[in-house]
């Protein structure tokens, strides 16, 4: 019961400092720290910009054409 009530003020700073971690955490922090930052905000910004990349839609025929090439060179 006692993590229910937490007090604003310690939930802010946390969150704060997460926010630094994931933004600016490799400018200024020790070395294991400092390639989790950056390694977390790389692979975030990776994954949303993959999800929005419109280069890299998907094509519907795609897994179809390859079927049927794999029928005509006689693969199951």
């Amino acid at each position: 019961m006692m993590l229910l009530k937490i007090k604003p003020s310690i939930t802010f700073g946390v969150a704060i400092a997460a926010i630094v971690f994931f933004t600016v955490g490799d400018q200024f922090l020790p070395e294991p720290m400092k390639s989790w930052s950056y390694n977390l905000r790389t692979s975030t910004t990776g994954f949303i910009t993959g999800i929005f990349d419109p280069n890299d839609k998907l094509d519907p025929n795609k897994a179809r054409e390859e079927q049927l090439d794999q029928i005509e060179q006689g693969q199951p």
